[in-house]
């Protein structure tokens, strides 16, 4: 196959492996195999410093593996909690990194706050308590559990159940 061939504008060039571009000095992205010898293929884009802004075959990144809601039971007094506890198939044998929201805990709507999150009353007492985690996988499992807990304090509060959005994330190398 011949060697490289300018298409389109300077610093773009079509070679045996892909297509580079160059700011006219450097190649800032490539597009097709990117380790000659390998079967690394994808787009790797190199920032002016020479540091990968996007994945290039060997980066390690996040994927959502779960997502979903799951809406605690009203908690009836002070203090009281309210815990459900969500079982999932995740295929994972270990324990995933995790994110837990609240969904519009302080009744104002469409809002969403990372947990662990406090509602303070003016007096400057902690009211409610939204809590999210994993437990640990049984073992020989592939199952995720998932624990939501509403805390009501003494310091009022009650009757409110709590709606949470999480995402177990799953590490991947592409």
């Amino acid at each position: 196959m011949p060697g490289p061939a300018n298409v389109a504008a300077p610093g773009v060039q079509v070679t045996n492996n892909g297509i580079e571009i160059t700011d006219g000095t450097n190649v800032r992205a490539t597009l097709g195999l990117l380790t000659p010898g390998t079967s690394n293929y994808g787009l790797r884009v190199i920032s002016s410093n020479g540091t990968t802004v996007i994945v290039d075959g060997s980066s390690d990144v996040f994927k959502i593996a779960a997502t979903g809601t799951m809406t605690t039971p009203n908690v009836g007094g002070t203090p009281a909690k309210g815990i459900l506890t969500v079982t999932l198939t995740t295929n994972m044998s270990y324990l995933p990194a995790t994110l837990f929201f609240v969904l519009s805990s302080d009744a104002t709507a469409n809002t969403s706050e990372l947990c662990p999150n406090q509602i303070i009353s003016n007096a400057g007492a902690i009211v409610f308590e939204y809590e999210g985690w994993v437990g640990l996988p049984a073992s020989g499992t592939t199952t995720t559990r998932l624990v939501a807990q509403t805390f009501a304090t003494t310091a009022g509060g009650g009757g409110t159940a709590a709606t949470y959005r999480y995402y177990l994330l799953q590490e991947i190398s592409f």
